[in-house]
């Protein structure tokens, strides 16, 4: 089964491309001063259009147990209603529609599962179909406790609401963590910029003191250096922000 791939739109892409171009930019003007070395660094682009694709796609992925969240929500207030299980689906497109885009994934999966139950696959099945494609937490933990409540003839209504209110307090905890995370990891960006932003001020208010520095070997050398350790700093903050959710 093809796993659901989280893309980023052309422009979050073009967003990432210009991070990295950019990081690599200004990392070879201000310890520099030189086209050629801009040039020379502009492979490392690539490593910084990684990173920032993988933290865009790491906050989809968050965004969709969000997503799916409210979708159990919807599907245990249509079951409440009196709708059967099979019917609460499209009810909860229709609810979610008000919430999200069209294009939102939560909605693409429950059409899905539609198209999957049209073919006489059974509920069950759908879920942990879905489970498995999305490689989500809270959509597998919700797919095994539904599959073992329709074998065991449990409480249906029950045991959704339950699962439901558990889910929602997983992914209600999970978004106070990563808006801590961010907060940190915004502190971090800062002080990425701290170093860059000194030497900016250096050149603009001492250019004649700075220019021994990107003149001569001594001076490139010097500032090879002083540019190695930065991005060494820059990993060792990557690193300990790099909190997993």
């Amino acid at each position: 089964m093809k796993e659901l791939e989280f893309k980023l739109s052309k422009q979050e892409y073009s967003v990432c491309i210009l991070y990295g171009i950019g990081i690599c930019a200004a990392c070879g003007y201000l310890f520099y001063r030189n086209l050629a070395a801009v040039l020379c660094l502009m492979p490392l682009s690539l490593y910084f259009i990684k990173k920032r694709k993988e933290e865009q796609i790491r906050k989809k992925r968050m965004e969709f147990s969000v997503q799916f969240k409210d979708a159990i929500h919807c599907i245990a207030a249509s079951l409440e209603a009196g709708y059967a299980i099979e019917n609460c689906i499209p009810y909860a497109i229709g609810d979610l529609k008000l919430m999200y885009d069209e294009e939102a994934i939560i909605i693409g999966e429950l059409k899905r599962i539609i198209i999957q139950l049209k073919d006489h696959m059974t509920m069950e099945d759908a879920f942990m179909q879905m489970a498995a494609r999305t490689k989500d937490e809270e959509v597998s933990g919700f797919a095994e406790v539904f599959v073992t409540a329709k074998r065991t003839g449990g409480d249906i209504i029950k045991i959704i609401r339950a699962t439901s209110n558990t889910i929602m307090d997983k992914v209600e905890m999970k978004r106070e963590i990563e808006t801590m995370i961010t907060e940190k990891q915004l502190e971090a960006g800062i002080m990425k910029l701290v170093p860059l932003g000194i030497i900016l001020y250096m050149n603009i208010t001492s250019s004649t003191m700075m220019s021994v520095l990107y003149e001569g070997g001594f001076g490139r050398v010097f500032m090879t250096v002083i540019l190695i350790f930065y991005f060494i700093f820059t990993k060792w903050m990557e690193h300990i922000t790099a909190i997993a959710v």
